[in-house]
């Protein structure tokens, strides 16, 4: 075994079974102690978010190495291991905080960046055109109203897509087929608080996932939460408030868990 002290954490499997219990229970959080299985290794770099296509591919945000390299390119890595440059994005693009995800049948790969000039655009990578379009945001029509900034992205499976804008801390739907976006939930207040689209509130998210139409999401480093439609509306439910360590990343395995991975004492390979 080698322990990786560069990355520090652990990963943790929540049932979401459990997630059907009020927020005021504790939910079953046990340390998995399972080994991982290598399939390939490959020396990827700085990512800024990377997300795994149906037919196991990886796609995902390159932002430079260990070596002093700096640049940005959106890159996939196969099956078997071997990685290939898509795109080579305009360095402007390079943000902080971005998100990537893929369309249901893998022909378009979208991705978002934080970067205050353009991060109101949805930008999409076609697999078969090998080119890129854009989709802007419009700010809610108000003098006062911050520009948009976009740092996380998720497949909803239906060919629509949620982001978090972090200025009006809301959570907002993408309809490529209608080539529209409304908000879903986020009442422009910096708290966790539950409730139904607009009367709930978020501080910061910072990773999403979803699955079977429902939302999974990091909020504020240490509050798991969850966002569900249900009646055509979008209700917001804290399953894990204020944890003791830092959640860093999540997904759902082919079982239907939930893997959360948490900033503490080193993940063993």
């Amino acid at each position: 075994m080698i322990k990786t002290t560069f990355l520090k954490a652990i990963l943790f499997i929540i049932s979401v079974s459990v997630f059907s219990c009020s927020s005021d229970s504790e939910p079953n959080v046990q340390e998995d102690k399972s080994s991982i299985d290598i399939d390939y290794i490959v020396n990827v770099g700085f990512i800024a978010d990377f997300s795994i296509n149906n037919n196991n591919e990886i796609i995902f945000l390159r932002q430079g190495n260990s070596s002093g390299d700096v640049n940005l390119s959106l890159r996939k890595i196969s099956e078997t291991g071997k990685e290939s440059i898509l795109d080579n994005p305009d360095f402007s693009l390079w943000g902080n905080s971005m998100g990537i995800t893929y369309s249901k049948n893998n022909d378009n790969i979208y991705y978002v960046t934080d970067v205050e000039e353009t991060g109101s655009n949805i930008y999409i990578y076609s697999v078969d055109m090998a080119s890129t379009s854009t989709y802007s945001m419009k700010p809610i029509s108000s003098t006062f109203s911050n520009p948009i900034r976009m740092n996380v992205i998720e497949s909803l499976g239906d060919n629509t897509y949620v982001v978090f804008d972090y200025s009006s801390l809301s959570l907002k739907r993408y309809i490529p087929d209608l080539n529209t976006d409304v908000i879903i939930a986020g009442s422009n207040n910096s708290s966790i608080t539950d409730g139904e689209g607009l009367n709930a509130s978020f501080k910061y998210v910072s990773k999403m996932t979803s699955h079977n139409g429902v939302i999974y999401l990091i909020d504020d480093l240490n509050n798991i939460r969850k966002v569900e439609e249900i009646n055509n509306k979008f209700n917001v439910t804290t399953l894990i408030s204020n944890y003791s360590d830092e959640f860093s990343d999540l997904t759902i395995d082919k079982n239907g868990n939930l893997l959360v991975l948490t900033q503490s004492d080193g993940i063993y390979i």
